[in-house]
């Protein structure tokens, strides 16, 4: 009996074809998915840049989660290295920048015109700069303080922003470098009788709206 070879080499060279377009139709879908894969791990970074104040106060708090790139030009209206406190102010409002994790890297004061960059982010109270770095463009007067109603700062709608309150002194106290006024505004005096008394003076306060453990005017 003979043996054709031709035909076990026919049948092994097929189903080697097979496998080959097999591997191939493999080696495809692979490369599919990681693309699809690296396009979809890219969009965090095609986020755009934030560059106004006011977008990153009004952002809900979904989105500045996500971490949107920030790159604001202001004037640094309040700074307290001890708690940490920062307050960066643009031509359209007031935002708190972090610095409980992320010192800053140059040396900075009140007054200063700053190009700030981070990241946005809302921990608790509203959307706020993380991961900050500095470059001190120069100095630059502080913003206009807008007079404000003590109904106005008492529903947080003032936060960080540059404000100005008139009211009695009532009390002041001294905690390390920082000096604190208690300050009854007209409108939340409530049911306290005025007191004449000649060390009570009356003020007019102007600074940023502070919301949080240390509430207030700062």
């Amino acid at each position: 009996m003979q043996i054709d070879c031709a035909e076990p080499f026919r049948i092994r060279s097929a189903i080697t074809a097979g496998v080959w377009r097999q591997c191939r139709l493999l080696s495809f879908l692979v490369s599919s998915s990681i693309c699809v894969a690296s396009s979809s791990g890219n969009t965090t970074t095609q986020l755009p840049v934030v560059t106004k104040a006011i977008d990153i106060r009004k952002m809900p708090a979904s989105e500045a989660k996500r971490g949107y790139p920030v790159r604001l030009k202001g004037v640094i209206t309040y700074y307290d290295p001890e708690e940490p406190d920062l307050f960066v102010q643009d031509a359209t409002m007031g935002v708190w920048v972090n610095l409980e994790i992320v010192k800053p890297n140059v040396p900075l004061r009140a007054g200063d015109l700053v190009e700030v960059e981070g990241l946005t982010e809302v921990p608790d109270f509203a959307p706020q700069v993380g991961n900050p770095h500095f470059k001190v463009l120069g100095r630059a007067p502080l913003p206009r303080a807008r007079p404000v109603s003590f109904g106005r700062v008492a529903s947080t709608q003032e936060d960080s922003q540059r404000v100005e309150v008139e009211g009695v002194v009532h009390r002041v106290s001294k905690k390390g470098n920082r000096l604190y006024l208690d300050v009854a505004i007209e409108e939340g005096l409530g049911d306290e009788e005025p007191v004449a008394d000649p060390f009570r003076r009356r003020v007019r306060a102007q600074g940023r709206e502070v919301v949080g453990e240390h509430e207030g005017i700062s």
